[in-house]
């Protein structure tokens, strides 16, 4: 298994996906209530079981575009 950090200023790995992105701090990301899929992206459209941006890196093979980091309130 592997150990996540969810840090902008860092990278992280997850099976061998190295990523700059943390969806917890974006703007887009969303917690559903779908129990299957309990993630999403409003930027996509989507939602999954995995981190949005995990499933953009693995579809495209880019890091997510859409990402504006959360104001502070």
């Amino acid at each position: 298994m592997f150990s996540l950090i969810f840090t902008f200023d860092k990278c992280y790995k997850r099976k061998g996906i190295t990523m700059k992105i943390s969806c917890f701090q974006c703007q887009f990301y969303k917690v559903t209530w779908d129990p299957n899929n309990p993630r999403g992206c409003n930027a996509y459209g989507f939602k999954s079981k995995q981190l949005p941006s995990v499933v953009v890196k693995q579809s495209s093979g880019m890091d997510c575009m859409h990402f504006v980091k959360k104001s502070r309130r």
